[in-house]
């Protein structure tokens, strides 16, 4: 006879291999999907962080081809995504299920959740494919986020436990550090990550009660998170281009908001007359075109649609080919050089510009907001935002209920700490551009599992209450 543990280990296997055969089965059935970003990740755009283009570059080094929609080694990429993805979807179920000696069906249920959201990506979105086999880099992010999750909850839940160990070195939060780095290095959305580890290093300090403590430490990962993603950024760069210089391109996303919000005599703020001429070249394309916030219409949906359709429109074609055509008619310097004079230009706009823009882009951050807390669980039409509001009220109820019956502290835990995620993601990303579901998913099976868990939690205490 098979003993407990062997059991637990050889149904988590069969979860794990469920998970594998979904990922491969799409893997194969849609192959890779190139999309409009695909080409700058194939060719290791400078503005792009480094990951995911050396991602692809180890896979076109083994499996040769030169890039393009007909390469071989595109679809081996794809399957080591499909099979992170497989591994992300598997770990936090078979971790809960150990952990919370859940039932073998309540662990089959929180595996499907993720691979339920694979499956509205790809046939109730619109986007004809998983991101786990499209050529963007949400193919390793997505996945390595759940991960980081898994880990950092693990961590969470042994200070609950009463662990002693330093955090510093404890192996789930050195775990979760160092997928930080990863994700940082992959999107630079994915600092949220650095909060979350913050806010975790928070709760064990207000457990321990030492201040101190917890400050030294926050400022020693922060530190070391933020250090290891530039060297990686720079050695990157060294090897690909000769010089060890970190991604260009991180200013132009608040400098959107800027724009879209700006009146057009705020024009004047601006110091040098050739750059402001750049930016009302810019600016009257833009009003012109109808893409600018005095152009929205009335209502928080109406707001959310205008910027949402027009984000791209000012930043891809007007404001980022403007500001690099202007540098290349009047810099002949490397390529490098030139991208460091397209951000030191979108920076000065940016700083001249903010204090008068700051009300409005107020504004549309809580309007962002309110958009990404709703793409984060549905879609932003009538029926499925009422249906998120309730979604939200019925987690925000189940939560209250577990915190003041002081039942299911790690399922408190776990769906506690999943809000806090989903307010960190969604205020990072409201802050520089806008809230699509691509930005958010990152919590949505974490929210759902969440709320599985309360329910399950919830019908649990009242059985008992009857009994």
């Amino acid at each position: 006879m098979l003993s407990i543990a062997r059991k637990k280990s050889l149904f988590s296997a069969i979860l794990f291999g469920f998970c594998f055969l979904f990922y491969l089965f799409f893997t194969f059935l849609d192959g890779p999907v190139l999309t409009p970003d695909s080409s700058t990740y194939i060719h290791m755009s400078l503005h792009r962080e480094p990951l995911y283009s050396l991602y692809l570059a180890a896979f076109r080094a083994v499996f040769g081809g030169a890039g393009g929609e007909s390469d071989a080694w595109l679809l081996w990429a794809v399957a080591g995504q499909g099979l992170l993805a497989a591994a992300a979807a598997w770990s936090i179920p078979a971790y809960l299920y150990r952990q919370l000696n859940l039932p073998k069906w309540a662990a089959v249920c929180l595996t499907a959740i993720p691979l339920t959201v694979s499956l509205l990506c790809r046939f109730g979105a619109g986007r004809q494919s998983m991101y786990s086999n499209g050529i963007e880099s949400e193919a390793l992010s997505i996945p390595l986020f759940l991960l980081f999750f898994r880990f950092l909850y693990a961590f969470l839940l042994d200070r609950q436990a009463g662990a002693s160990r330093s955090p510093l070195l404890d192996r789930n939060f050195l775990t979760a550090a160092l997928l930080c780095v990863l994700l940082v290095s992959t999107r630079k959305q994915m600092l949220f990550t650095l909060l979350l580890l913050g806010l975790a290093l928070a709760f064990d300090g207000l457990k321990t009660k030492k201040i101190l403590r917890f400050l030294v430490r926050l400022t020693v990962t922060a530190l070391a998170v933020l250090g290891l993603c530039a060297g990686l950024d720079r050695c990157y760069n060294y090897a690909l281009r000769g010089e060890g210089v970190t991604h260009s391109g991180d200013s132009r996303f608040l400098l959107t908001m800027v724009v879209y919000t700006a009146q057009r005599e705020d024009a004047q703020r601006i110091e040098d007359p050739r750059i402001r001429a750049l930016f009302l070249d810019i600016y009257d394309a833009c009003d012109e075109a109808g893409y600018l916030k005095n152009s929205a219409p009335e209502g928080w949906l109406g707001r959310v649609d205008h910027f949402g359709d027009h984000y791209d429109h000012i930043q891809i074609d007007n404001l980022r080919p403007a500001v690099t055509e202007y540098v290349s008619r009047n810099s002949s310097g490397s390529e490098t050089e030139q991208a460091d004079e397209v951000d030191r230009i979108m920076n000065e706009m940016t700083c001249a510009l903010l204090p008068a823009c700051l009300p409005s882009m107020i504004g549309c951050f809580f309007d962002n907001l309110l958009s990404g807390l709703v793409t984060t669980v549905s879609m932003r039409t009538p029926v499925l935002i009422a249906a998120a509001a309730l979604f939200y009220l019925g987690y925000l109820g189940l939560l209250l209920l577990l915190l003041l019956r002081r039942t299911s502290p790690a399922v408190a835990l776990f769906s506690a700490f999943t809000l806090l995620s989903i307010l960190a993601n969604v205020a990072l990303v409201s802050a520089v551009i806008f809230c699509q579901s691509r930005y958010t998913i990152y919590n949505m099976p974490l929210f759902y599992m969440s709320g599985f868990l309360m329910l399950l939690s919830a019908t649990n205490f009242f059985r008992s209450k009857r009994l």
